[in-house]
């Protein structure tokens, strides 16, 4: 999934996000978080570790087990607002968590990415 992100960045011309251990931390739990609850959407306070200055979240959710990492990185960057998220210069680290599981009535897989500036 990052591979996927910044091969799209460097289409256009940015620099590549790196990882962090905490993003990946905190985009884990809430893609798990999401999937437990039975809900999907945005948080009014991304949920990461206080020591980033900025932070932000893209998340997407898929019918099935299969993981399809590029297509979840394809709805994202149709999307305008997840779109300016990973294209933004503001950001120079990421993380991507990911849940499987049952989202209503369908098997579904959710996607969170936290990217973020100390």
């Amino acid at each position: 999934m990052v591979q996927s992100i910044n091969k799209v960045r460097h289409a256009y011309g940015l620099r590549s996000l790196r990882p962090a251990y905490s993003l990946f931390v905190s985009a884990r739990v809430y893609s798990h978080r999401m999937m437990r609850s039975d809900y999907f959407g945005h948080m009014p306070r991304i949920p990461v570790a206080s020591r980033w200055r900025r932070a932000g979240e893209t998340i997407e959710w898929h019918a099935g087990w299969r993981l399809r990492p590029r297509a979840a990185v394809r709805r994202w960057m149709r999307s305008p607002s997840h779109r300016a998220v990973l294209l933004s210069r503001r950001f120079t680290r990421i993380g991507v968590g990911r849940a499987r599981g049952r989202y209503g009535r369908k098997t579904a897989t959710m996607w969170v990415a936290h990217v973020g500036r100390r």
